[in-house]
């Protein structure tokens, strides 16, 4: 027997299609009044889980690169006219660098790569000079066949006959790191290792892969160097994430003004440019930021030339003995190079140096990327997401008490100059002073949590436009409930 489905009743589906139509309809067509009144209802639980994921989104899928351009943009910005004028030169008095150059190789009549033999003489003159360590960011890792390495060989002795720390960089990528010899010897390897992002010297590790194949997380050479002088070990992550955030100081040292000439504009023979005040460094910053990037560096240094020449040289004496010196070269065609805020591209061993004044200038503690917490590492993202739920905790209670305190009033009108001066100025408030929390009890550098100001201050504007409880009131009224 055959049975006639549609004869059937559906008792579901009219009332079903009537609410959905009446739903539609009064979403399309709102009663202000209703909406506002129930506006005024908005969960406190709505507004806040919304501006949470979105400010949570943005931090961690960062969809719109916002992340990558803050930080970036704001770490120059800031090391040029904040960070970098303030910073202390406590560190700079223990930090040198003797820097071969094309004009050293020119004055010399001499090609690259050097016999070992001139190495040796280098060392050996700064060494005269009794520095309190130096550091060799050259890589000796080729195995051509010179008679000199014993030479050098004999001048690495003499550093530990004398009692002064001698560290050689070595490769992680290659096996032995440097020639064999050299590992062999008194010298210390290390990885030299540098961070560059999109070739700017931003960031310095903390550790470096071990050349000793027991691992991935020796300290860098900076700190490496920093605790064996100073007997202080520096608490470290041990992760991938944690690094150094360097700050480059400003000033060019006394020295370099002192003898360098540099090329600027059509001279090529002009001295080192005056370093500018704070209103003129913030302007520059903003309109025209390579004026204020120096051709004279912040560390204090020497050309080898002059002490492979041996000439009578007052400013030696101030900038090696007692110091620790990075033993460097910058030639045409090198690839250890690096872009910095203050002095755009330099020699990577620029970096180290500076690496090792950021620590000696903060008594060890470095600005990090991350925060160490009872052993518990937290990334730059959950910090950052962890501030912003604090801020838009307190900021989501302006927006309910607005909704809750004038029911009558559609979006944010009765929210004149004066409230919304107080509120942003309660925001602003709110954000630098976690930032600067972070920043002198952390030691999170400024660069990592300064995007939250712009989130923040973009989620509290949606707030207060009472956009949130709005919609809350229309789908409210359009429910029916």
């Amino acid at each position: 027997m055959t049975t006639d489905q549609s004869d059937g009743p559906a008792p579901e589906e009219g009332p079903k299609r009537s609410w959905i139509a009446g739903f539609l309809d009064r979403l399309r067509h709102p009663n202000e009044s209703a909406v506002r009144r129930h506006a005024a209802t908005t969960p406190f639980a709505w507004v806040y889980a919304i501006v949470l994921g979105i400010a949570g989104f943005q931090i961690y899928a960062d969809p719109l690169g916002f992340d990558g351009v803050t930080e970036s943009y704001s770490q120059q910005l800031i090391n040029l006219t904040l960070t970098g004028p303030l910073y202390p030169d406590t560190g700079r008095d223990d930090v040198a660098v003797a820097l071969i150059e094309d004009q050293s190789l020119e004055y010399l009549s001499m090609n690259w790569p050097w016999p070992y033999s001139e190495h040796a003489r280098a060392l050996d003159a700064i060494l005269a000079y009794g520095p309190k360590a130096v550091a060799v960011d050259i890589l000796f890792a080729d195995t051509r066949d010179d008679a000199s390495l014993e030479q050098l060989l004999f001048v690495i002795d003499r550093y530990q006959r004398f009692g002064v720390p001698l560290y050689f960089v070595g490769s992680p990528n290659i096996m032995p790191p440097v020639r064999q010899e050299i590992l062999d010897s008194s010298a210390v390897i290390v990885a030299g290792t540098i961070n560059l992002f999109d070739g700017v010297a931003r960031q310095y590790p903390e550790t470096v892969d071990c050349l000793d194949g027991r691992g991935v997380h020796c300290p860098s050479l900076a700190v490496r160097i920093y605790e064996d002088l100073y007997g202080v070990d520096i608490p470290r992550a041990d992760d991938d994430e944690t690094a150094l955030e360097l700050i480059w100081g400003t000033d060019t040292h006394p020295v370099n003004r002192h003898w360098m000439r540099v090329q600027i504009g059509n001279d090529p023979d002009a001295e080192c440019p005056q370093d500018v005040g704070i209103i003129t460094r913030v302007y520059r910053a903003l309109i025209d930021v390579d004026r204020l990037r120096s051709p004279c560096m912040y560390t204090g240094t020497t050309s080898v030339e002059d002490l492979l020449i041996g000439a009578p040289d007052d400013d030696l004496p101030t900038l090696i003995e007692g110091n620790i010196v990075f033993y460097g070269a910058k030639l045409e065609g090198s690839a250890d190079l690096a872009f910095t805020p203050t002095n755009g591209l330099l020699a990577g061993v620029y970096v180290h140096a500076m690496a090792l004044d950021n620590i000696i200038a903060f008594n060890g503690k470095p600005k990090r990327n991350t925060i160490t917490l009872f052993g518990i590492t937290f990334g730059n993202d959950g910090i950052k997401t962890f501030v912003a739920a604090i801020i838009l905790f307190i900021t989501a209670f302006f927006n309910i008490g607005h909704l809750r305190q004038d029911a009558s009033t559609p979006g944010d009108q009765n929210i004149g100059a004066g409230r919304r001066f107080q509120w942003y100025g309660t925001l602003f408030a709110m954000t630098l002073g976690s930032g600067l929390i972070l920043y002198f009890v952390f030691g999170l550098s400024i660069s990592n949590w300064i995007e939250l100001v712009f989130i923040t201050g973009l989620l509290f504007e949606l707030l207060i436009s009472s956009f949130l409880g709005t919609w809350w009131g229309r789908f409210r009224y359009a429910s029916g409930f």
